[in-house]
């Protein structure tokens, strides 16, 4: 997506008549109407002024510094504003192909999208977007926007000079695989039953802006390389973990007890231990269940309860992907 600001220097909002769309989002949008369109608005709000409702949000069900959502978009809208928001904002494809344009000026930008393409939109950009569809699949895509806080201080660690002065570019069409990969796992992570999936996210998170300060942003960015943790301070970072198996501990937790950022625990974690602080505490909480099951007489329910998971079924899921059989199979096992 590309910036409007040429045509959207006054503050407020504007009165404008873009297509409606049609019902279940998968129609052609051809119908007028007036709506209030404001120059900009928080990445959770956004979700009002998009061309029709998301499929899925990781709004009010995950807490950290990314706002996520799995769509599925009309197979034409012949004009839209969007409005800016304070975030960079990233869309991936996932699903069929179109034909995308985004105002520039007095011209408009062109590119072909399928999966694996990916549009970067600057904070506080707002967009006038249309496209269609190419094909017969449906148009399917995941948004992701990084808040603005999380991402300056991300470029304030990383970097030197004034976060302030870096600014991300726009995109409309890139192949990305890094972002397609952690988009793609990004949204069965915070949908899926495990609950170390919302540090999957944190440490993602990270990740995705180190990316865009390298590889969309107006400076050159040189991250530093990772320091090793101490022992003293793994050990402690362990103790803390296995003490809070039925918690979700957070990565922000785990760099408190380390006394570290963040941004230089997640990469020195995995420097120093060879594993994602994300890997490690999913690893800790099914070895703390397989002694449970084999120590003690507990119900597989109360076991789940145990290491954090509030779904007896959704455990036994995670158990059986990662050990290759049952809870209660491997009860059985090794009795």
């Amino acid at each position: 997506m590309r910036s409007a600001g040429r045509w959207s220097k006054a503050a407020g909002s504007r009165t404008i008549e873009p297509p409606t769309v049609a019902p279940r989002c998968m129609q052609s949008a051809s119908s007028l109407v007036t709506r209030m369109i404001p120059e900009n608005t928080t990445s959770t709000a956004l979700e009002h002024y998009l061309a029709c409702p998301s499929k899925w949000s990781s709004v009010g069900n995950y807490k950290g510094p990314l706002v996520l959502r799995r769509r599925v978009e009309p197979a034409r809208v012949d004009s839209w504003f969007i409005p800016g928001t304070p975030d960079p904002w990233i869309v991936l494809m996932t699903g069929g192909k179109r034909t995308v344009e985004v105002r520039d000026g007095k011209r408009w930008r062109k590119a072909i999208s399928g999966p694996g393409q990916v549009g970067v939109t600057s904070p506080s950009t707002t967009t006038e977007i249309r496209w269609r569809s190419e094909s017969s699949a449906p148009v399917e895509t995941i948004h992701l926007h990084i808040d603005s806080v999380f991402f300056r201080r991300v470029t304030a660690e990383c970097g030197r000079g004034d976060p302030n002065a870096i600014e991300i570019t726009n995109a409309l069409s890139e192949s990305d695989p890094l972002i397609e990969r952690l988009l793609s796992t990004l949204v069965p992570q915070l949908r899926g039953p495990d609950p170390s999936g919302h540090m999957f996210a944190d440490a993602a998170a990270e990740m995705i802006a180190i990316h865009l300060l390298q590889r969309y942003s107006t400076r050159s960015v040189i991250v530093r390389n990772a320091e090793t943790i101490s022992r003293k301070k793994l050990r402690q970072v362990e103790d803390f973990v296995d003490a809070n198996l039925g918690e979700n501990v957070t990565l922000d937790e785990m760099a408190r007890v380390a006394c570290m950022s963040v941004f230089h625990f997640a990469r020195s974690f995995k420097q120093s231990t060879g594993e994602t602080p994300h890997a490690f505490v999913r690893l800790r909480k099914l070895e703390h269940a397989k002694r449970m099951l084999a120590e003690t007489d507990w119900d597989v329910r109360r076991v789940a309860r145990a290491v954090g998971y509030t779904n007896a079924s959704h455990f036994a899921a995670v158990f059986r992907e990662k050990s290759g059989v049952t809870p209660a199979a491997y009860r059985q096992s090794i009795r």
